[in-house]
């Protein structure tokens, strides 16, 4: 219950992002993100993400329009999943229906050999899935609040 331009800077914050993105199952909360290139605003600019695992991995935007959608690719992966996949993709979009926003979030893995696909054919709709909607609940309560 606020608008895009609301919703889009707070989810797509550097600084924010360890306030939504928390521990959920398995899967360990974003603990912090440190910038290494631009201010995560245009093509190109890219971050550095830690979990509380210790595990890290970096974001890169891969296309950007302001208020509406950007989407990333992920790579340098530092835990398990460096044996899995080389690059995974994420979007988000910010639409307006009945006056309200919707978020929107796919997320898509690279696999590098059968069996890191059958893993993450489980680990995907298992853990992933309530991660990433977990996730989005929280930036939801923030933002409502």
């Amino acid at each position: 219950n606020c608008n895009k331009e609301k919703a889009y800077k707070y989810v797509s914050s550097v600084k924010e992002l360890p306030n939504w993105l928390l521990k959920t199952g398995p899967i360990y909360g974003v603990i912090n993100v440190t910038t290494l290139r631009g201010h995560w605003k245009n093509v190109g600019d890219n971050r550095l993400v830690e979990r509380g695992d210790s595990a890290t991995l970096v974001e890169e935007l891969i296309t950007v329009h302001p208020h509406s959608h950007y989407a990333y690719q992920t790579t340098d992966f530092s835990d398990i999943f460096k044996k899995m996949t080389n690059k995974t993709y994420g979007q988000m979009w910010f639409d307006t229906v009945d006056d309200q926003t919707r978020l929107r979030w796919v997320y898509t893995f690279t696999y590098k050999n059968i069996f890191a696909k059958l893993f993450l054919m489980l680990f995907i709709p298992l853990f992933l899935k309530k991660y990433l909607q977990n996730g989005l609940n929280n930036a939801k309560a923030y933002l409502e609040d």
